[in-house]
């Protein structure tokens, strides 16, 4: 049998309360909960989640991973005067849907980040007197929960992109500016934006979730539907962990958790662009708490 304390060198430790700055690997006994735990590696991985109460594609999405707010789109495309664009939010409390405030005017394809309550929306597309008139639009707007109000304008205004961060520091990526799927990205201060490091491809119709400096890009069209996922460290791009189903014109949520979890849903997959209700939950790379159970 396998001893402890002949691998590590120590015997297992007993503590009354978990150690603050575990190492992967540590073993220990907990005296106050009668518990063996451990620190070991945890895989990525994505799982299911409760789905949409209306099934759209070209939505937007915000908040965390128990906290996310869904909004616009479309239930086909393209949108008609009989099928239009929505203004529809739902709020997800980490197991299901339920209706929120709706948006003061219905859009398609916008960017979203920040909270279910503290919102900052990018781009996305426009119409009026559908389909004649389809606008791209490069203008920000706030929402606290209640009401909209209008911020300074990207510098490249496009749709189908993602964005993510918080009202006043949060990122775009990607999107659709004629001529056609850009790989541009934008950072925002709270006031401006700014252009940084592109994507490794021009990708449009995908989900981001995270922070500035630590964000999640899932999924979407690089010139046909792709599972690629990649981490953004603040300066650049690298890949990870795919989705399980590749989508286009999908929303996600998970601010701050790029490397512990993260969501996406909705969207839509080849051949029929319909609304699509699937959720996936993303769970990062890493080191992790394990408890044993044990008998005394």
């Amino acid at each position: 049998m396998t001893v402890y304390k002949n691998i590590k060198g120590d015997p297992i430790e007993t503590v009354a309360t978990d150690p603050s700055n575990p190492i992967e690997g540590d073993i220990w006994y907990n005296t106050t909960t009668g518990t063996l735990k451990g620190l070991g590696f945890r895989a990525a991985a994505w799982a299911s989640g409760g789905n949409l109460n209306t099934g759209r594609t070209g939505l937007g999405g915000a908040g965390s991973q128990t906290a996310a707010l869904a909004f616009g789109g479309t239930v086909a495309t393209p949108a008609t005067p009989g099928n239009p664009f929505k203004n529809e939010s739902e709020e997800y409390n980490g197991t299901s849907w339920s209706e929120g405030n709706n948006l003061v005017n219905a859009s398609y394809n916008r960017a979203g980040a920040g909270t279910q309550t503290a919102t900052i929306l990018m781009g996305g597309a426009s119409y009026t007197n559908p389909p004649a008139s389809f606008n791209l639009i490069s203008n920000t707007e706030y929402y606290d929960g209640t009401s909209w109000s209008e911020q300074n304008d990207m510098n490249t205004a496009r749709y189908v992109a993602a964005g993510c961060g918080s009202q006043t520091s949060s990122l775009v990526s990607g999107g659709s500016a004629a001529p056609g799927r850009v790989a541009n990205v934008e950072e925002w201060n709270g006031t401006t934006w700014s252009e940084v490091n592109d994507l490794p491809s021009s990708t449009q119709q995908h989900a981001l979730s995270g922070t500035q400096t630590a964000a999640l890009q899932a999924s979407g069209n690089d010139g046909s539907l792709t599972s690629t996922c990649l981490l953004y460290d603040g300066t650049n791009w690298t890949t990870t962990t795919s989705v399980t189903t590749a989508r286009s014109a999908l929303a996600s949520g998970g601010e701050g958790a790029t490397t512990s979890s993260s969501i996406v849903f909705g969207g839509h997959i080849t051949p029929a662009p319909s609304g699509y209700q699937q959720t996936e939950e993303f769970t990062g790379s890493g080191t992790e708490t394990k408890t044993v159970t044990t008998s005394t």
